[in-house]
């Protein structure tokens, strides 16, 4: 998945909460991936979030976060998948994420395949790392791609 982040609506912040419009989308060659609504403003200690996502991370990439969370599942469900599995979590599942933490979203899909967006409030701390894609790789180890450098190709060749 090669990510475009919108950059934050302009404004103030609590006039964009009000209008309901995300203050920032997040979107790959399908379209838009996730929506964020910042609940609080922004800062460089913690943030709030609102997510709603609407399609899953690209397989078989995983990724990690500059910062670490904790994560609230409001309504949906999804697989959230690790190099050692994955792992269901529905409506009320509470995790927390080191920065470190690699996964993938993976939605559910209804009977006409398609995904079913969910809804989260994430609760983040202060930014620790920069964040990127981890790929596979045949002799078992993991190539870290910075999330600027993942193009449409994910972990195959670059287009």
């Amino acid at each position: 998945m090669s990510a475009e982040v919108s950059t934050p609506e302009q404004g103030s912040w609590l006039q964009t909460l009000r209008t309901r419009r995300p203050h920032q989308v997040i979107r790959c060659e399908r379209g838009d991936y996730l929506h964020r609504w910042f609940l609080i403003p922004q800062n460089r200690w913690v943030n709030v979030y609102l997510h709603r996502f609407i399609g899953s991370d690209d397989p078989p990439a995983l990724h990690n976060h500059p910062w670490p969370f904790l994560s609230l599942l409001i309504s949906g469900a999804y697989f959230d998948v690790t190099e050692h599995g994955a792992r269901w979590r529905g409506p009320g599942s509470l995790a927390y994420r080191p920065a470190y933490h690699r996964h993938r979203v993976e939605l559910l899909r209804d009977d006409a395949g398609r995904e079913r967006p969910c809804l989260s409030v994430v609760i983040t701390g202060a930014h620790q790392q920069g964040w990127g894609f981890f790929c596979p790789q045949p002799d078992g180890r993991w190539r870290f791609i910075p999330w600027r450098d993942f193009t449409a190709g994910g972990c195959g060749d670059p287009n």
